[in-house]
């Protein structure tokens, strides 16, 4: 652990002011009001490896899929890892704090509970079931979630048509009835089986945690619509009180934190200058609206989170350092969480350093791959659109993007490509979208398995997804995506940039 670190982590320990007691828990002040002393226990923050490790005892997948959504950065780096011919399997985590998530291996899911330190066993049988080793943390709910499917939400069907016939706040006061039914089912299923307080408690983080992401939903279903009633966003309120319940569920926090950043009060305010229109929300403006979300005095865990996102930080620096760094050292000072402080620390100082313009791919299958569908364009710019026919936004892109691909294709040094997979892209409908939309353009339609690769390798979950490959076949380092350009004389200009730094 690096000196900086340790001494974060000493801090906390000190700061938070808490007890814990016989079973290691701890009391203290309401963590989603954002007290300024928060209720941590001392031993939640420690950096070090996790690992889970098995082995499938009958039929098994070619590789199991990590999506690595992290809550508190905002990034999503997935991983694929290989199952052995024998069936056994070994993933690593590298951690600041305990995790629980999953892992996808073909069209099932295995829950894991992950403690920076810890080695995790499972056996998978030939019907699917998964087996914790007895000294596994938190065994019974993990078994419970993976073999039964134990994971209490809002009904989608039932969501859908609520959204559909009414306004934000009959919705959402719809929503909280079922989530103080979702609490009950919460209570009724850990008295039946036999859970643990601690295995309760994660249980009903992830619940309400996803409760509370379904309630945002309503934004897409009605054409996103802006409500900045901070009462409406009462139901935030059912969220844990307790960051030990909360941090873990790492790729629930990610979905939320997602939701919470781009929707009503800390996201958008009253444009005074025009009644019914809204700006941007300034920092002041989202603190006191989250303030009023959650009836506190200070910024909750959750807008502290939004606070946290590597993307936008960076793109917030890039346009301009002076002011981003300041904005990003203010927010440092106004976390309740010391953890969050040298989060935000590192992200400046990260920042700060100069970036390579172009690296080299490791060597791996997923590089393999990636030079067999690209070589033999080397020598030439290579633009990757990764995509597919169930994407939304990836079809938008695409059909907006018609002419200055046109334009692009004029350019004797660049080459674009479109990547989809055979799960994402079914091949009646790929066939029809391509004759329709990239007929005469480069489409590589890839096995799934091929593709997972594909996105360990380049670290992206969401798309469309786009990246950058030098004549010399090294990756460049930009946020490239080709829905930021509106003409060709902007996608020229970028090029430009591109060659010049290339010395091309």
């Amino acid at each position: 652990m690096d000196k900086q670190l340790a001494s974060i982590l000493t801090t906390l320990m000190v700061a938070v002011g808490t007890a814990a007691n016989a079973n290691g828990s701890t009391t203290g002040p309401d963590m989603a009001t954002g007290n300024a002393k928060t209720a941590v226990t001392d031993s939640l923050f420690c950096h070090g490896r996790s690992v889970l490790q098995g082995r499938f005892t009958g039929k098994h997948p070619e590789i199991m899929e990590y999506y690595g959504q992290n809550g508190v950065t905002g990034e999503s780096k997935p991983k694929t890892y290989d199952v052995a011919a024998d069936g056994s399997f070994c993933i690593s985590f590298d951690l600041d704090y305990p995790i629980f998530d999953y892992v996808v291996h073909g069209d099932n899911i295995l829950y894991f509970y992950a403690c920076p330190g810890d080695t995790a066993n499972v056996t998978i049988d030939s019907t699917g079931m998964a087996h914790y080793q007895g000294t596994t943390r938190h065994k019974r709910l993990l078994e419970l979630m993976s073999n039964e499917g134990i994971r209490p939400k809002i009904n989608h069907k039932a969501k859908l048509a609520m959204a559909q016939k009414s306004t934000f706040a009959e919705f959402t006061a719809w929503a909280e009835t079922q989530i103080d039914s979702l609490k009950g089912m919460v209570d009724s299923i850990s008295g039946s089986h036999g859970l643990t307080a601690e295995e309760r408690k994660l249980l009903n983080a992830y619940t309400m945690i996803d409760a509370c992401t379904d309630c945002f939903d309503y934004r897409y279903i009605n054409g996103f619509a802006i409500d900045t009633n901070t009462d409406d966003y009462h139901f935030m309120r059912h969220l844990p009180t307790d960051a030990t319940a909360c941090l873990p569920c790492t790729s629930r926090l990610y979905f939320l934190i997602n939701r919470y950043k781009h929707h009503g009060p800390i996201c958008f305010m009253d444009d005074t200058a025009a009644q019914g229109k809204f700006v941007p929300a300034t920092d002041s403006a989202a603190i006191a609206a989250d303030k009023a979300v959650f009836g506190a005095d200070s910024p909750s865990l959750f807008l502290q989170l939004t606070w946290t996102n590597t993307k936008y930080n960076r793109k917030a620096y890039q346009d301009n350092p002076e002011e981003a760094t300041k904005s990003m050292a203010k927010r440092a000072e106004l976390t309740t969480l010391p953890y969050l402080h040298h989060v935000l620390d590192g992200q400046i100082k990260r920042l700060q350093k100069p970036v390579a313009s172009a690296y080299e791919l490791p060597e791996g299958q997923g590089t393999d791959i990636f030079r067999a569908l690209t070589g033999k364009y080397r020598g030439k710019y290579v633009l990757i659109d990764f995509w597919s026919t169930v994407c939304g936004p990836c079809r938008m892109a695409i059909e907006r993007s018609g002419k200055l691909r046109d334009s692009i294709a004029t350019l004797a040094d660049v080459e674009l490509i479109f990547i989809t997979s055979e799960d994402e892209s079914p091949q009646s409908a790929y066939d029809k979208y391509v004759k329709e939309n990239l007929q005469g353009e480069v489409n590589l339609r890839i096995p799934n398995t091929d593709y997972k690769r594909l996105m360990s390798l380049f670290e992206f979950y969401g798309i469309p997804h786009n990246e950058l490959v030098a004549p010399d076949g090294r990756i460049i380092n930009t946020d490239f995506d080709l829905r930021d350009f509106k003409d060709f004389d902007s996608f020229n200009k970028f090029m430009d940039g591109i060659r010049a730094a290339s010395g091309n």
